[in-house]
């Protein structure tokens, strides 16, 4: 396929943006530090020869709003991935020298969408592996092929909706999600990510957090959290192209990310 040819096909794409808005008040973990915005200059402060500007600041947390996680931002008996020695390779002033989130190349993929409760006839639910096979059994083009390929967006683990409870400006640890049952079965297909619309992907409360830790810690498989699935749920559209980087952030345990897809009309 030509240059002319690859742009046409993905301006006739239809795109749909999978993040939410960053604001004041927003919901997030409360491990994790609140979304702080001001501006530092306003129209109107100074102005030459009629021209004025106004500038901004904001503060992100690596696991807020959207978000990829690093591989390092988990470990198990003082190990990362591989059997990288946790202690040993973190720093306040310098975060991670190994598994950081700048280690993460930009992900252009084909994702296979599995609708877990669409396929139950349900909103909301807690998945199990068996649930999972049944939202892959229902795909029209069974990618059996294009497995390694593939990185996974499940609409829903926890339904098309968060299935979190919010207090104030605060996210509860309390969602639906996937267990380690459905984590297992994910790593055997050999995807490279997996992403859903809750804040802490697996199922909650979970204090061993055994879904990371699987995940992140012995299968290298990295996964998005707080997804906008709702547009994408509605589309029916089992596979499409996605696109999202995370920020160069050297040392860091994740990075927001603005994700989206190219799906067809």
């Amino acid at each position: 396929m030509g240059i002319e040819e690859f742009l046409h096909s993905i301006t006739e794409a239809r795109t749909i943006d999978l993040a939410p808005p960053y604001f004041v008040g927003m919901p997030h973990h409360p491990r994790h530090p609140p979304f702080p915005y001001g501006w530092s200059t306003a129209h109107g402060d100074s102005s030459v020869g009629g021209t004025s500007t106004a500038a901004d600041s904001t503060a992100l947390g690596g696991h807020v709003g959207t978000h990829v996680d690093a591989l390092g931002h988990f470990s198990f008996n003082g190990k990362l991935f591989g059997g990288v020695d946790a202690i040993g390779c973190q720093s306040y002033l310098t975060g991670l020298s190994e598994h950081h989130v700048d280690m993460i190349d930009p992900i252009f993929r084909q994702v296979v969408q599995l609708d877990v409760a669409a396929s139950e006839g349900l909103d909301v639910l807690s998945p199990t592996s068996s649930w999972m096979q049944t939202a892959w059994s229902e795909l029209p083009s069974g990618p059996e092929s294009r497995r390694e390929q593939a990185m996974w967006s499940s609409s829903a683990p926890a339904g098309r909706s968060t299935g979190t409870r919010r207090n104030g400006s605060s996210m509860t640890c309390s969602a639906r999600g996937i267990n380690r049952g459905a984590a297992c079965w994910l790593s055997a297909r050999n995807v490279i990510a997996g992403g859903s619309d809750t804040i802490a992907f697996e199922f909650m409360p979970a204090p061993s957090m055994p879904v990371h830790v699987h995940l992140l810690q012995e299968s290298r498989v990295h996964f998005l959290e707080v997804l906008n699935l709702e547009a994408l749920a509605a589309s029916r559209v089992s596979e499409f192209v996605f696109a999202a980087a995370p920020l160069r952030i050297r040392g860091g345990t994740g990075s927001p990310m603005r994700p989206g897809v190219l799906a067809p009309h």
